[in-house]
């Protein structure tokens, strides 16, 4: 799989599917899916705020989110 922000990118024997972006609500339900939560725990307010500015970053791209997600979970640092 190749993912590029722009169509330019053509490989032969590739067939290429364009991804829209998330929507800001999706992209953020998206995140807090792949977010580990100890006990489940919900969000603040202040984080799921810390989290969608971070999708925002990403511009709402699933590959984005996802690696957000795996940066999130690699550190033991808290979202805001």
């Amino acid at each position: 799989m190749i993912t590029s922000r722009y169509p330019i990118v053509k490989i032969q024997d590739t067939v290429p599917i364009e991804l829209v972006p998330f929507k800001e609500p999706e992209g953020l339900n998206l995140l807090k899916q792949f977010v580990d939560r100890k006990q489940n725990q919900p969000f603040t307010p202040a984080e799921e705020e810390a989290l969608l500015i971070l999708v925002r970053k990403v511009d709402g791209l699933p590959l984005g989110i996802r690696i957000l997600a795996a940066l999130i979970n690699s550190r033991s640092c808290a979202l805001v």
